[in-house]
Parts: C-alpha cells; sequence; structure tokens
C-alpha cells in the first residue's frame, strides 16, 4: 500500500501530538498537586479542592487525548476512514481546549505548540487527496 507524504505527515504529527498531551497530563498532574497544597494554604481546603479539580479535569482530558492521538496515528497509518474521522473531532476539541485555556488562565497556560498541530493535523485532514486517500 502506497502513501501519499501527506499520510506520512499526518501520522508524524499524531504521533507527536500524543505524546505530547502525555507530557502535558504529568506537568498539570504535577502542577496540579502542587497547586492545591498551596491553594489550601493560602486560602483553606475549599480553595485547595478547587484549584485540584480544574488541573485534575485539564489533565485527565490531556491523557484521554494523548492515548486517542497515539492509536489514531496507528489508524491513519493505515488509511483506516474511521482514523479521518475521529481524528478531525480530536482536534477540533484540542482547539476547544486550549480556547477555554486561554480563557480560564488568561493565557498563561496555553499549550501553543498543542494548538500548532492541531491546527496543522486540521489543515491535512481536509486536504482533497488526503480525503480522497481516505474515501470520505
Amino acid at each position: 500500500m502506497n502513501r501519499s507524504s501527506g499520510v506520512i505527515i499526518l501520522t508524524v504529527l499524531q504521533v507527536i501530538a500524543g505524546l505530547l498531551n502525555l507530557f502535558n497530563f504529568v506537568v498539570l498532574a504535577i502542577i496540579g498537586l502542587g497547586g492545591a497544597g498551596i491553594g489550601a494554604l493560602v486560602g483553606g481546603e475549599g480553595l485547595g479542592g478547587i484549584v485540584l479539580s480544574i488541573f485534575a479535569i485539564f489533565a485527565i482530558i490531556e491523557l484521554i487525548q494523548g492515548i486517542c492521538c497515539l492509536i489514531l496515528a496507528i489508524g491513519i497509518f493505515y488509511i483506516q476512514s474511521w482514523a479521518w474521522v475521529i481524528t478531525l473531532i480530536v482536534h477540533i476539541v484540542a482547539l476547544l481546549k486550549e480556547g477555554s485555556k486561554l480563557t480560564l488562565s488568561g493565557g498563561i497556560a496555553v499549550n501553543f505548540l498543542n494548538a500548532g498541530f492541531s491546527i496543522a493535523s486540521l489543515y491535512y485532514l481536509t486536504r482533497l487527496e488526503i480525503r480522497q486517500e481516505f474515501k470520505v
């Protein structure tokens, strides 16, 4: 099976995005635990719980998204139409996630690299030759 360069690029983008999401999961989990401790010291247990909850939500989303990206990379490599559809959804959700981080954190927690991978993936997914290869 011959793969176009666009499919190879899309596969590589998926693997990098997946690894980046898993790294973000670890970072958010560590920061969340530290932030919860500081929040508890400064504002009591309630504030600590709120900080931990916010970071936990984003960390879990990063974990799920990272695992999905790695699985989707395999599907894209083997040119599976289900991988095209789910990859499109995952990267739209990723852009929405980064937008919400921008809003909630005042811009300090936004991962522009992650957003860049999503934009690049969406660009390749919507190319005519890629859509024809995936038969979508």
